[in-house]
């Protein structure tokens, strides 16, 4: 005996879709592949892609706001000393410039105190209102930056990368060829992701000495790291570094680069008979404009006006005429008449 079948209705059949399209793109979303993953990377594909960013980066131009808070001991003052700075950074192979001006606080009166260090490749040019001082050897202050080393792991002079190789910066700190014993710590890439600032981001971690959030989304970029010290008293590792990087923009194609960045360094001190885990120093930087290759040798030959004073280390002489010379026109061995 046959018995009549009920058809669905259409209104079943549009929610029967419906459910069967939301799980499908949860399915999708959920999955390595909606993160530009089809398996779980290698420490090594992790380098090398983050390795390649840096590699396209041939010449940066930077303008950023830094914030310098040094905290005090436990038996010191409650209050931390804040400096904060507005600072220009470029360089194109050789070539450096780097700007200074502090940031006046409430109540502090605005003061033209900045100076701009100029390396051509052969000679450091400082540059005060009114003033250029000249030397024939590369001033310290041409180098000393904190993003490009701390955040982007540029090490431009030969201090910084010798400073980078002990310290284990990224992407270096997985170099699966060490130059130290360190590197053949075994980082490993855990199975599952974690999100960072709502984006999903691989772990990679060395048991009991780093951890580092990357996000494949944008080759690998780092978004958060935590680094570790040796045992401390308690035979426990503590937190030495914590660095977060934020704010991401495409300064250049494939070049990812953070527009705020902050890096937190920790102590351990005694405190009411304990041990306690404490900020020492930290540097937050919030960039306002950065550029990537897009900068050329004319960069680095600015202006100096008439009347203005050039000191040597014979004596100095005068800028004439009415009209700006450029900085190379400069002769850094001249001798005053």
């Amino acid at each position: 005996m046959l018995r009549s079948m009920r058809l669905p209705s259409q209104r079943s059949l549009g929610t029967l879709a419906g459910f069967t399209l939301t799980l499908l793109f949860s399915a999708l979303f959920n999955s390595p592949i909606a993160h530009g993953q089809n398996a779980t990377p290698t420490v090594k594909e992790i380098y090398e892609k983050a390795l390649k960013r840096n590699q396209l980066i041939k010449s940066l131009s930077l303008e950023a706001v830094v914030e310098r808070m040094e905290f005090p001991g436990a038996s010191g003052k409650k209050a931390p000393a804040v400096t904060t700075s507005r600072e220009t950074f470029a360089f194109l192979d050789d070539k450096r410039l780097s700007k200074r001006a502090p940031v006046p606080g409430p109540g502090d009166k605005p003061e033209d105190s900045s100076r701009t260090h100029i390396f051509n490749g052969k000679t450091t040019f400082m540059l005060d209102p009114g003033f250029v001082l000249i030397s024939d050897k590369k001033a310290p202050q041409c180098d000393q930056e904190s993003y490009c080393l701390d955040f982007l792991s540029l090490a431009l002079s030969e201090e910084d990368k010798a400073r980078q190789q002990v310290n284990l910066s990224f992407p270096l700190s997985l170099n699966p060829v060490p130059p130290f014993p360190l590197r053949s710590l075994p980082y490993k890439v855990l199975p599952t992701m974690e999100a960072v600032d709502g984006q999903p981001c691989c772990v990679v971690e060395l048991a009991g000495r780093d951890r580092l959030w990357v996000d494949p989304q944008l080759g690998f970029a780092l978004r958060q790291r935590i680094k570790l010290e040796n045992p401390g008293t308690d035979k426990t590792p503590y937190k030495s570094h914590h660095y977060t990087l934020s704010d991401y923009t495409e300064a250049a194609l494939g070049v990812w680069v953070p527009k705020k960045v902050s890096l937190v360094y920790f102590r351990q001190e005694m405190k009411a008979g304990k041990l306690v885990n404490q900020p020492a120093i930290a540097i937050r930087i919030q960039v306002e404009s950065i550029k990537i290759n897009q900068i050329d040798a004319q960069f680095f030959n600015p202006e100096v006006r008439p009347k203005t004073i050039l000191v040597n280390k014979v004596g100095s002489i005068i800028v004439g005429g009415d009209k700006p010379i450029r900085l190379n026109d400069i002769d850094p061995g001249f001798k005053p008449k």
